[in-house]
C-alpha cells in the first residue's frame, strides 16, 4: 500500500483515469464480502458496463433536468415528513404554540433516510417503514468486518441474517423500483445478472443512500443549532431568499412557504453550503482507495523541493490510499481545525471568489474539501446530497426555533476510516414554531 500523506498531492491522484488508478477492484471485493453478490455477478462490470452505468447516473443525479426533478421530489417528501413529525406544535397562532423535544438522530433518520429511499430506491411501503430501516441499521454495523474481507455469516451472524432479509424484501413482488433502478435492472438483466444479484445491487444503493447521509445530516443540523453565529447567519440568508421570492412581481401578498426551494434558490445558499462542508470536514473519515492497474511512475505533481522527487514507481496490483482527514485536520491548511466555523468555505460576497487554503510549504490546496472523492470516481450523488442538505436545514431554520437540550455529544470513532462518524450519545433538540 502506498499512503499519500501530502494533501497538495491529492489532486494529482484524481487526475489519473480508471485505466491507471481504479476503485473498481475494491468495489468488486466489497460487493462480494458485504452485499453477498456472486463473483459472476460482479464480473459483468467491465469497462463498457461501467461507462453505461456512469451515463445513467449522470442522467439522473448530475444533469440539470434529472437533478432538478429529484431535488423537488425530495423536498416534498421532507416537507410531508416534517409536518407529520412536528405537527403537534404547528398551530395558526404561533404565540400560543407549544414546543416539543425530539431525538435529533431519530428525526434525521425518519426524514432524510425515508426521503432518499423514496427518490432513489422506491416509494414502496415494503421499503419505507421502520422494520426495513431497523434491518438496515443492523446490517450496516458489519461494515468494518466486511472491509477486512471476513465472512459475515460467521463473524457477524446477526448482520448477515438482516442482510438476507433485506435482499428478500428487495426482490419480492411488493417492491416497485424507482425509475433509475428500473433502467438499471434492465441493463443488468441484459448483461446476464441474476435476480438475486440484482436485489443485492439494490441493497448496495440503499446502503449508499443511508449509511453516511444520515450521520452527515445529523451533524449538519447539530452544529447549526449549537452555533449561535451559524444559526443567525444562515437564517438571515434563508430569510433573504424567501423575501426575494415574495417581492417578485405577481407574487401573492399572503404567499405561504410551501417547503420547496428551487434549484436556483438552493444555489444561492452559499452560507449553508459552507456550513455543510464544514460539518463534513469535521466528521467524514472515509479512506479513498485506488488499485494500480499497470506498472507506472506515479507523478504527484508537487512543486519541486530541494532534494526531493515528485515521481514514484508503483507496481500493478498495489494500492494507493488517501485519508482525507490528513487534509481536513491539517492546522496549516485550516486555522484551528478542531473548531466548527460555519462560514469557513464561504465565497466572498463582493468578489464571488472562494477562500484560498495553503499547506505548510505555501502550496495552494485545490479543492480543500474532499468528502466526495474526485476524478473519475467522483461521487455522482454529491450535488443531490448538497441540495437535500441545504433544503432540509433551510426548512428547519426558517420555520422553527431550535435549542439543544442537555449536554453536547462527542464523536463515536468505532467507524473511523469507514465514513461519517456517528454521535456517541443521544442528542435532544427542542423545536418551537418560529415567532
Amino acid at each position: 500500500m502506498h499512503f499519500v500523506a501530502e494533501p497538495a498531492a491529492f489532486p494529482a491522484i484524481f487526475r489519473y483515469g480508471a485505466q491507471d488508478l481504479s476503485m473498481g477492484p475494491a468495489i468488486a471485493d466489497f460487493s462480494v464480502s458485504f452485499f453477498g453478490m456472486s463473483k459472476k455477478g460482479v464480473s459483468i462490470f467491465d469497462s463498457n458496463a461501467r461507462k453505461a452505468n456512469m451515463e445513467a447516473l449522470h442522467k439522473y443525479f448530475i444533469k440539470p433536468g434529472g437533478l432538478r426533478d429529484l431535488t423537488t421530489s425530495a423536498q416534498r417528501f421532507i416537507s410531508d415528513q416534517l409536518d407529520t413529525i412536528l405537527k403537534r406544535i404547528k398551530t395558526v397562532d404561533t404565540a400560543s404554540a407549544s414546543s416539543t423535544t425530539l431525538d435529533l438522530y431519530d428525526l434525521v433518520r425518519k426524514t432524510i433516510f425515508y426521503t432518499t429511499l423514496k427518490v432513489t430506491i422506491s416509494e414502496s411501503e415494503s421499503v419505507v417503514n421502520e422494520d426495513f430501516v431497523a434491518l438496515f441499521e443492523c446490517f450496516d454495523k458489519a461494515i468494518p468486518k466486511a472491509f477486512a474481507g471476513l465472512p459475515l455469516k460467521y463473524v457477524a451472524s446477526e448482520s448477515y441474517r438482516a442482510r438476507e432479509q433485506l435482499v428478500q424484501i428487495l426482490q419480492n413482488d411488493s417492491f416497485v423500483p424507482s425509475k433509475y433502478l428500473l433502467e438499471r435492472h434492465a441493463f443488468l438483466s441484459d448483461k446476464g445478472m441474476s435476480i438475486d444479484d440484482i436485489a443485492r445491487d439494490n441493497l448496495l444503493w440503499v446502503w449508499g443512500a443511508g449509511t453516511n447521509f444520515i450521520p452527515s445530516q445529523f451533524w449538519h443540523i447539530y452544529h447549526i443549532v449549537c452555533s449561535r453565529d451559524a444559526l443567525v447567519g444562515i437564517r438571515r440568508e434563508v430569510d433573504n431568499i424567501i423575501a426575494q421570492r415574495k417581492n417578485k412581481e405577481g407574487a401573492p401578498a399572503d404567499d405561504q412557504f410551501d417547503g420547496i426551494f428551487t434549484t436556483q434558490e438552493l444555489d444561492k445558499m452559499v452560507g449553508l453550503e459552507s456550513a455543510f462542508k464544514e460539518s463534513n470536514r469535521l466528521t467524514m473519515t472515509n479512506m479513498i482507495v485506488r488499485e494500480v492497474m499497470r506498472d507506472m511512475d506515479l507523478d504527484l505533481r508537487l512543486a519541486q523541493r530541494e532534494g526531493s522527487s515528485s515521481k514514484y514507481f508503483v507496481e500493478k496490483g498495489s494500492t494507493v490510499v488517501l485519508y482525507p482527514p490528513l487534509l481536513h485536520q491539517d492546522p496549516h491548511v485550516f486555522e484551528k481545525p478542531k473548531e466548527y466555523r460555519w462560514n469557513r468555505f464561504m465565497k466572498d460576497q463582493l468578489t464571488g471568489k472562494a477562500p484560498q487554503f495553503k499547506n505548510a510549504s505555501g502550496e495552494v490546496i485545490r479543492d480543500p474539501f474532499r468528502g466526495f472523492g474526485g476524478g473519475a470516481h467522483y461521487c455522482p450523488g454529491r450535488k443531490m446530497a448538497g441540495n437535500i442538505a441545504k433544503a432540509f436545514a433551510a426548512s428547519l431554520v426558517y420555520q422553527y426555533d431550535m435549542e439543544l437540550v442537555g449536554s453536547p455529544t462527542e464523536f463515536d470513532f468505532a467507524r473511523d476510516a469507514f465514513g461519517v462518524l456517528k454521535p456517541k450519545s443521544h442528542v435532544e433538540i427542542r423545536f418551537s414554531p418560529r415567532k
